[in-house]
Order: C-alpha cells, then structure tokens, then sequence
C-alpha cells in the first residue's frame, strides 16, 4: 500500500472498525432483556414531583408577595381602597404573566361593610376595571374573607367559583388581613388565581422534563377537592372540582404515602382501568394540600433504555479505540515525518542550506512535500545568493537617494521662503492705498526678495509718452524723478516686449540708458507691470559685480510679485489722482460759493432800491403818471422782484454751500404762515389762468416750533411750481395734523415728473427734462433750498408724481423740535 494515499488508508481502515463496532453493538442490544429497575422510578417520579411542587410553590409565592405589598399600602390608613391601591392593582394584573385575575378588598364602612373588586384589564396600559358594593350584613363567602383579617399570612380557601356576585372560572382564593389607622385589624385583601394558570404551569414544568406522554398530575386538598389537573391519559376529563374521583381509601392511601416513596396501584379513575405509578409532593401553601403524580407502567420501556445504554457504552469504547489507533497510525505514518520535515523547514529559513532532507524516496504526499522542500532550498540558495550582491550595492544607492532626497527638500524650502515671501509682499502692498507707501514697500521687499542693491519703479505717462523713476532703494533717492522715453532703457525694452529681460553684463548692453542708478551695477533685471494685460510700468533690479547673476527662480519670483502688486499700485495711483482732483473741485466749489455769496448780496442793495423808487413812482409820489406809466411801471416792477427772487435763492444756496445758513426757531403761530402764501400764489395765478385752487385745512391750527419765515418760503416754492407747471386744472393744498406732526400736501395736475427724475431735481440747479424741453422758465433752486430747510425742522419732503396726470409734493414738520437748543433764534441749520 506504499502507492496509496493517507487520506483513503485512513478511511478504510476507521470504515472497517466502525461497521465491527456497530455490528458488536446491535447483537448486544438485541441480544439484552428489558429489565424495570424500580429505584430509577421512583427517583425519576419523586424528583419531578418535588420540581412540579416547586413550580406552583414559585407562583404561590409571586401571589403570597402581593397581597402581602397591598396589605403594607392599606396599613394604617383609611382612605379608599381605590384611591390607594388602583394604580398598583393595575400595573400588577397588566402584566400578562401574572396569575391574578381579580384582587379584593373588603373593610367596615359606616354601618355596614365595603366591597371593592378590581378585574384584570384589557390591555397593559388600560387602568384596571373596578366594582364597588356595600352590604349591611355578610353573606358566608363574604364572612369567610372577612375573617382573614386577624391573619397576617395568607389564607387559601380554594377552589371555588369566586364570589358569587361574579361568578367565574374555577379558581383558587387567597385571603389576609391588614392593619388601620389605630393599629387594629382592620380589613382584608383577597386574590383570585384561575386554574387554567395553575394547569399552564404544571403543563410547562412537564414540557420542560420531556413528561407529556400519557402522564396525570392532580393536586388533592385534605378535603378530596382538586385543584389542579393536567391528564394525558384522558383528555375527556375536564378541569373542575372533583373531576378525577379518587375512591377514599386510595385517597387514605395517598395521604399517608411517604413523599419519598412511590406506590402501585390499579384504579378507573381515568376512564379505564389502569396500571399505575403514583407519587406525592407536599406544598408549602394551602391547606396540607399534596401534588399527585401518576405514570403508566406500560409507557416505561426499560428494556430499550438499557439497550440503548448498552449501545453507548460500546460505541465510547468502540471510539476510544479508533483514536487510539488512529493516534498510533497518524503518529507513524504523518506526525513524526511532518515533524523532521518542519524541523528541515526552519533550518533552512536560519540560512542552513546544507541540511540534508529525508523522506524523499517515498510516493505519497509526505514524500512529495519532501522533494518540494528540497527545490525549495535550492531556490533560497539562489536567492540568497542574488540578495547578497545587491545588499552590497544597497548602502551606495541608499545614500545616494538619501543626498537627492536633501537636496529636493533644501530647494522645497527654499522655494516656500521665497513664495511666503512674495505672498507677505503683495499682502502688504495690496492692503494699502497711499501711493507713496505702496511704492515704499515694494522698494524695500524686492532687494531682500531678490538679494539685490538697487531695486527702481518706472510708471508709464500715457500723455508724455515716457517713463518717470517714481520709487528706488534709500541709497538711491537722489535720482527719484527722472524720466526717459517710454522705449529707452531696460524698463523701455520690457514694457514694449511685455517679457522680462535678464542683462548679465549691463554696462556692455547696448540698450543702456543715461540714467544709470549706480554704475557699479552689473547684473540686472526688469518685468514689466501688467493691469488688464496692458502695461503700466516695470520693475528693474540689479546686483554689482561678484553678487553672481539671476535665475530662472529669481524671474519667476519678481513676474509673479509684479503680477500681484501690479493692482495694487494701478489703483493707488488712481486713487492718488483721484484725490487731487477731489481737492481742486472742493477748492474750485469754496471759490464759487463765495463768490456768489458776495454777488448776490452786492445786487439785492441796489435791486431793492430800483423797485422801492419804482414803486413811489407808480404811487404818484414823484409826479402824476398816465395809465400807460403805470402799466409799464407794474410789469417793471414785476420783473424786479422776480429777480429778487432769484438772488434770494442764490444766496441761500451760497449760504448752504458755506453751512452760514441761520433758522429762527420760536413757537408761532400756522395761520398767518398759510394766508401770506396763499395770497401770494392767488397773485401768481391771474385773472386769464384756467387753474382752481383748492384748500383743505383743518378747524384749528397749532402753534409749532418753527421758522416762519423758512416755511413760508418752503410753501410758496411747492405752491409757485404747482402754477407754473399746471396750465390748467386743479391746485390743492392739504394740511392734516397727527399727535406729533403737521404735514402739508400740494398737489397738481400738472405735466408730471418722470420717475427717474423724482430724486435729481432736488439737486442745486438741476430741472426736469420735460420742463426745459416745454420751456418752462425756472432756476431749479427751489426745491433743494426746500428740502434742506425741511431738513433742517427735522421733517421730510418727498414727491409722488404720474406722467400727463400731476405731481404731489408733502413734506411733514414736527410740532415740536427734539433738541431743546434748537428753539434758539440765530441756530445755524444742520440738517
């Protein structure tokens, strides 16, 4: 059999041990009588008996611990049992586990004595129903409960039918007292468990020892009544009291059994005459109540189990003796040479490639796993030959990896400086508006970025056409300002080419400029400044003889710092200029305003003067005058005061220009303020004009803090364009008085203002495009002189206007001024 493979001589062999095996065993079997050994009965029906007892001892205990807990929460007291035992009862009967399906309480109560029932709730979460009764006198169910009130254990008096009030199952009734308020024995607490729970547990306690095959467990009160039944031997038989008729002398019998002993017996009690073995178990509860047990005798097939036993005892020594020759057979043919062979095995991983390795003249797997081992050293011999010359070049490569991989991180760190460098720079400079400290910056970060002397900002004049020098290094300051033209030079030649250009010997370059900073500079370089890919300047640094010349790096570098400070310097230049030209308009502004301020005044004299002479001469004062005379002197006179009128408003905007602007705020009086511009608009309106004017004031007008005079102007202003701009319709003012303002409303319906307009026109000088084009004459003073005097009350103005429908103006006041201050006449007006 050296060809054979191990796995099939083990089968073999354990196939052929294992059929002798079982034939011995089957003969034994066969061949063994079926002996009753009695004591192994009696053990087994005594034993389970006692774990039966224990079983409905377990559940009389559960009931036995509530009462006593419900007992302990009525004791002295005397509140209603409902309200101190409801909520408990029902947590206890919702669980579907327990055994209770009704608890009781029964106590005096004023002339009589009080029942309370509680049933087992629907559901776990549903409060337990209850019912209450009172009786005067008690019935003998009752007064048996009753009489539990002098014990303090609990006192079965089962099985009954419950109370009869209620009728029921057959159940198992548990009673005990519980102590009032004084101490005394005051009422009594009482269970109800089914039956059908107790059959339920002694089911289980069978299922749970393999017992439901033709066996009877009876429990038997010292009154003949049964409380308990489970029959396998007659399911006909139903679960009432008395329902297995137990003769008396074979009650007798069993009540003197000894619970250690087991008995045989014939009876008919289960329908037929049977054989039978019988057993006791006293319980702890009740009344001297015994658990009965009883087994066929026909059902015990003693014979098969010593069979069986028989078999299992040879079929251990029948496996013990496989493994042990297994063991032997294993240990000659597979264990010892596996054992060399991985001893061979670690002896060569050590690097022991002489070794010798048996076992390879044989032909089945050991064998082969042999030879494999032998190829195998033959191939670590190779390798390790192999792995010998590189590890002898591996030290030289690793040092040289390790150097390049130095240098790698050498030039990654200095690539960082230099880019946290470049980024700190453009931070600085893109953080900053001034012009000069913009420049100042990048002066003084280019020579450290790029090791350099001279470091020089060109920016570009696009109207000269040339470059001017508008920052260098310190050393260099004197040459700050000079220009040259826009292609001359080295900063010339980058911002044509828009490239950078490196000059390693600049004083040999040809396209030198006479404006050389330094002339000990050598090496140079310049990057034009690009905004908008349109250039704007350059940026030329240079280092003097021995510095050694730029890189490729150090171009890159000062391109990507152009490109970053670029914007920078683009938009601190324009702000820069910005800033001048905001001057010299202020400046320009400040020179108008006084001289308007000086020219209105100097005209409103002597204007005054015509149009008071003027008007003596219409009176007759200098002389008689025609009709003629005094019409043309009326529309002299007219044109006048029109002029007035408008240096008025010049020098009222001068004076708010200058902020010399003056109210006179004091409480006055509203009525006359309205009246004089009313009379004043009914002048402008004339005789030949199609325009109604219409007023809605209220009964009584306010006095309010104010500037009379200024809000007279403010309505005439609203009230005059109104005129100008209706050429027929309607005019209305409307005044409306609130708890702290008074607002004026003046509408027309007039051309209409469009709604882009609405906001310019209260601009100095600024007029609707529609009235110009309709030549409506105007100055367009009136409305920003309106609105800051608005303004200034604290008060608003503001416009709603329709295109071809009219125009409203309302500009609210408060009746009082908020800052007391501001009622002091000469206040300069601070809107």
């Amino acid at each position: 059999m050296s060809g054979t493979s191990l796995r099939r001589r083990f089968v073999i062999v354990t196939a052929v041990l294992c059929a002798l095996i079982l034939a011995f065993t089957a003969i034994l079997a066969f061949g063994s009588s079926s002996l009753v050994v009695a004591d192994q009965i009696e053990a087994r029906l005594v034993e389970r008996g006692r774990s039966a007892a224990a079983a409905l001892d377990a559940v009389f205990d559960d009931a036995d611990a509530t009462v006593q807990s419900l007992a302990a929460m009525m004791a002295y007291r005397n509140s209603s049992p409902v309200a101190a035992l409801w909520r408990t009862v029902s947590g206890v009967m919702g669980n579907a586990d327990s055994p209770i399906s009704r608890i009781g309480v029964i106590r005096p109560y004023r002339d009589g004595y009080q029942i309370v029932i509680f049933r087992r709730p629907r559901t776990p979460n549903d409060s337990a129903p209850l019912s209450k009764f009172f009786m005067q006198r008690l019935d003998t169910d009752a007064a048996r409960l009753y009489a539990a009130r002098d014990e303090s254990t609990l006192i079965w008096m089962g099985p009954e039918r419950g109370y009869r009030p209620f009728g029921g199952d057959l159940v198992l009734v548990g009673a005990r007292g519980y102590i009032g308020a004084n101490g005394q024995p005051l009422g009594a607490i009482w269970i109800e468990m089914p039956i059908r729970h107790l059959d339920a547990t002694l089911i289980a306690t069978a299922n749970a020892m393999d017992e439901t095959r033709d066996l009877a467990t009876l429990a038997l009160g010292d009154d003949g009544a049964i409380f308990g039944v489970y029959n396998g031997l007659e399911t006909s038989v139903g679960r009432r009291a008395r329902a297995v008729a137990l003769s008396d002398a074979l009650q007798s019998e069993i009540v003197a059994l000894d619970p250690a002993n087991v008995i045989e017996m014939t009876t008919e009690a289960f329908g037929a005459e049977r054989t039978l073995y019988a057993s006791k178990a006293l319980l702890n509860h009740g009344n001297n109540w015994h658990l009965l047990r009883f087994l066929p005798v026909q059902t015990l097939q003693f014979e098969l189990s010593q069979t069986i036993l028989s078999v299992l005892v040879i079929g251990i020594i029948g496996v013990g003796f496989i493994a042990w020759l297994t063991r032997r057979m294993a240990g000659d043919t597979l264990t010892i040479p596996l054992t060399d062979l991985t001893h061979a095995a670690q002896e060569i991983g050590s690097g022991d490639m002489r070794y010798q390795i048996g076992y390879q003249q044989r032909t089945d797997e050991i064998g082969g796993l042999a030879r494999a081992l032998e190829d195998m050293k033959r191939d670590l011999a190779q390798s390790s030959e192999t792995l010998q010359t590189w590890s002898r070049t591996l030290e030289k490569r690793v040092a040289e990896r390790t150097l390049a991989l130095e240098n790698a991180e050498k030039s990654a760190q200095s690539v960082a400086r230099d880019l946290r460098a470049v980024y700190d720079t453009a931070l600085a400079v893109a953080n900053e508006y001034d012009f000069e400290i913009v420049l100042n910056k990048l002066t003084e970060q280019i020579p450290k970025l790029m090791n350099a002397r001279y470091c020089g900002v060109w920016l570009l004049d696009a109207k000269a056409r040339t470059l001017r020098l508008v920052a260098t290094t310190h050393a260099h300051q004197q040459i700050v300002g000079r220009t040259m033209d826009e292609d001359e030079g080295l900063a010339g030649t980058v911002m044509r080419t828009r490239k950078p250009l490196m000059i390693e010997d600049y004083p040999a370059w040809l396209g030198r400029a006479w404006q050389d900073p330094d002339p000990d500079l050598h090496c140079m370089i310049g990057v034009p400044l690009m905004v908008a890919n349109i250039p704007i300047g350059a940026v030329v640094a240079a280092r003097p003889i021995g510095a050694g010349v730029f890189s490729d790096a150090d171009e890159r570098l000062l391109m990507l710092l152009a490109a970053l400070a670029a914007p920078a310097v683009r938009n601190a230049q324009l702000i820069a200029a910005l800033d001048e030209a905001v001057k010299r308009a202020e400046s320009a502004n400040a020179v108008k305003t006084r001289f308007l301020a000086s020219v209105t005044h100097e005209l409103r004299t002597p204007l005054n003067l015509v149009i008071n002479n003027m008007d003596f001469m219409r009176v007759g004062m200098f002389g008689d005058v025609n009709d003629e005379q005094r019409d043309k002197l009326d529309q002299t006179i007219r044109s006048a005061e029109h002029l007035l009128y408008l240096i008025n408003d010049l020098l009222d905007v001068s004076k708010i220009e200058a902020g010399e602007m003056q109210l006179f705020i004091q409480p006055n009086d509203l009525t006359p303020v309205i009246e004089d511009a009313l009379d004043a608009t009914f002048g402008l309106i004339g005789m030949n004009h199609p325009v109604a004017l219409q007023i809605e004031l209220p009964e009584k007008l306010p006095t309010i803090e104010m500037d009379a005079r200024r809000v007279r102007q403010i309505l005439l202003n609203l009230l005059s364009n109104a005129v100008k701009f209706t050429k027929e319709g309607d005019i209305r003012l409307r005044v409306q008085l609130t708890d702290s303002h008074i607002e004026f409303a003046v509408s027309d319906t007039g051309i209409g203002i469009p709604p882009e307009e609405q906001e310019r026109i209260f601009e100095a000088f600024e007029r609707s495009r529609r009235a110009q084009d309709m030549a409506i004459e105007g100055t367009g003073l009136g409305l920003a002189i309106s609105r800051y005097l608005v303004n200034a009350h604290h008060g608003t103005l503001t416009v709603e206007s329709t295109i071809g429908v009219g125009t409203t103006f309302t500009f609210r006041l408060p009746l009082r001024q908020p800052d007391p201050d501001l009622t002091k006449p000469g206040r300069v007006a601070t809107p």
